[in-house]
């Protein structure tokens, strides 16, 4: 009889203390909550993208002033900084007016032609050359708006990374 018996097992209980578990999950809830630092929210930096190809060709009208375009060419200097600025009309000659590396002289020259053109639309190009650190591409945008210029595009100086 006891050869019946051998291949039959008790029935086991198995108890898993739920509670420890649960206090230990709200504890590591609590360090991630306690402990998260959610970075900060990105600025929005107004500048004009490419334009989209496509669509039909419009007429253009007699009245639209055609916006007078500034490109200021920045060279890189050491260590990542603004080496010499130039600014020219994209419809005028080459050479353009050299500005020097002051962000002082470029906001002086911004809002001087600005001032001239009394009203008329304009643009902004800047050429930026390799090597220079973000930091100075935004303060050439910053500086920019502050003379008042809405439509600026950054674009890389050398043609074959455009």
């Amino acid at each position: 009889m006891s050869a019946k018996h051998k291949n039959v097992t008790e029935d086991v209980t198995v108890e898993l203390p739920i509670t420890p578990m649960l206090d230990m999950s709200f504890q590591l809830m609590a360090f991630f909550i306690f402990t998260f630092r959610p970075a900060p929210s990105e600025g929005q930096i107004a500048m004009s993208l490419p334009k989209e190809e496509g669509g039909g060709d419009a007429v253009p009208s007699a009245t639209d002033d055609k916006p007078v375009t500034f490109v200021v060419t920045v060279d890189s200097g050491p260590n990542g900084t603004v080496g010499n600025m130039t600014i020219r009309e994209k419809d005028g000659p080459p050479g353009g007016d050299a500005i020097g590396a002051s962000f002082d002289r470029y906001g002086a020259e911004l809002r001087k032609r600005r001032a001239d053109l009394k009203g008329r639309p304009s643009k902004l190009t800047l050429e930026i050359g390799d090597g220079i650190l973000h930091e100075y591409v935004v303060r050439l945008l910053d500086v920019a708006r502050q003379a008042e210029f809405e439509d600026i595009a950054p674009i890389p100086a050398n043609p074959k990374s455009r």
